[in-house]
């Protein structure tokens, strides 16, 4: 069996997912409904299986009276992109197949409010803090290899996941150890908030975490909607309303960690899960990480 370039393969897959990224912008604009744009994102390979996955959450969000059958056919989809990597090393697809596989650790927390605007339980939120740390952590040890596959495209790919996961990670464990799962969560934002749209060239509205709060929020709407950058070199502007957090400098303990934060904060929060071993300065470093997110999510 002849295996194909690296290089070919990130152009083919960074190809299918630009047709399948625009066939989805069609959709969130009512220019082609679920069934339409699933059928174009079939001949999709695993971007477009990912892809899927996505349409069909977004989907359960607009046809509450059918979440549990879009929910359903959402996890059929993730679970296809995901298997279709190679979880030992880094290739071109790792990035497709990590969102993916995190999309199906996180299920436990967005199943309820979706089919029930209501909180998933403490054992949902905690497992799925879990998991979702184990798996960009494992990703993570692969890129640091000294033979991983780099191609910038799938390295910046990765450590924007990593940054993503960070934020998140922080936040859920944050309701756990404060037994705040009743009433404060967090979960990945659904793709129409994702992708967004740009307002005059400038101005994005976009976000990628959805944190509800039972004191503020008319829920399913989230109470704060969290844009996550791995730095602030790139200044953009958001509308009103949606809170930018930059991973560096905003979570930075210390002004020499600014490289990487993301992953070195996924790593923190995988060896602070409950039954490994615990570290007291680890686990103050993760709380005062947390507080300067809270910060910043006030600002």
């Amino acid at each position: 069996m002849t295996t194909m370039n690296p290089l070919l393969q990130t152009r083919k897959v960074e190809a299918r997912m630009s047709v399948g990224v625009n066939d989805v912008a069609n959709y969130l604009t009512a220019n082609l409904d679920a069934d339409e744009v699933l059928g174009r994102l079939r001949t999709g390979g695993q971007p477009g299986q990912l892809l899927s996955g996505e349409v069909c959450l977004q989907e359960a969000a607009y046809d509450q009276g059918n979440a549990d059958f879009w929910l359903d056919k959402s996890v059929t989809y993730f679970g296809q992109a995901w298997r279709l990597e190679d979880t030992r090393t880094i290739t071109p697809r790792t990035p497709t197949a990590t969102r993916a596989a995190l999309r199906l650790a996180q299920m436990p927390v967005l199943k309820p409010m979706l089919l029930d605007s209501e909180f998933a339980s403490a054992g949902a939120v905690e497992q799925a803090y879990r998991d979702t740390t184990m798996i960009a952590a494992h990703v993570g040890s692969l890129i640091l290899k000294p033979n991983a596959f780099r191609h910038t495209k799938i390295k910046n790919d990765c450590f924007g996941i990593f940054s993503e996961v960070a934020v998140l990670g922080l936040a859920q464990r944050f309701s756990v150890q404060n037994s705040l799962t009743d009433c404060w969560q967090a979960s990945r934002s659904l793709i129409g908030a994702d992708r967004g749209t740009v307002r005059r060239g400038v101005v994005k509205d976009g976000w990628d975490m959805d944190v509800w709060s039972k004191e503020d929020a008319q829920l399913p709407e989230p109470s704060y909607r969290v844009q996550i950058k791995s730095s602030d070199h790139i200044v953009k502007s958001y509308r009103p309303g949606i809170q930018v957090v930059n991973v560096a400098p905003d979570l930075a303990v210390t002004d020499n960690e600014q490289a990487l934060l993301g992953l070195r904060i996924v790593q923190e929060l995988n060896r602070d899960q409950p039954g490994a071993n615990r570290y007291k300065r680890l686990s103050k470093t993760l709380s005062q990480r947390t507080e300067q997110l809270l910060n910043a999510l006030e600002r």
